[in-house]
């Protein structure tokens, strides 16, 4: 899985749970869907992405992983913007 052993002992221990990049590798290592690793590590209710475009969300994971680190925290600024401008107008 291109992990540490640290990483995973972490995970596993419940000490840290994994970002989407680790959830995309779990996923095609345990063949499951990126969906359910999702859920599983805690970024969606359990159910809550069932129904969903699969493909979509496994491409968008998949752009994510590829990304370079500063326009990952580029865009996580920019989602929080938006989610504290939300906050403020409700």
């Amino acid at each position: 899985m291109d992990t540490s052993h640290a990483t995973l002992s972490r995970l596993l221990s419940g000490r840290s749970r994994p970002d989407f990049s680790t959830c995309a590798k779990l996923a095609g290592f345990l063949r499951l869907r990126v969906a359910r690793v999702l859920e599983l590590a805690g970024y969606a209710e359990v159910g809550a992405l069932t129904g969903t475009d699969d493909a979509f969300l496994e491409e968008a994971v998949g752009r994510w992983t590829r990304l370079r680190e500063e326009d990952k925290r580029f865009l996580l600024q920019v989602m929080q913007t938006l989610l504290d401008a939300s906050a403020d107008s409700q």
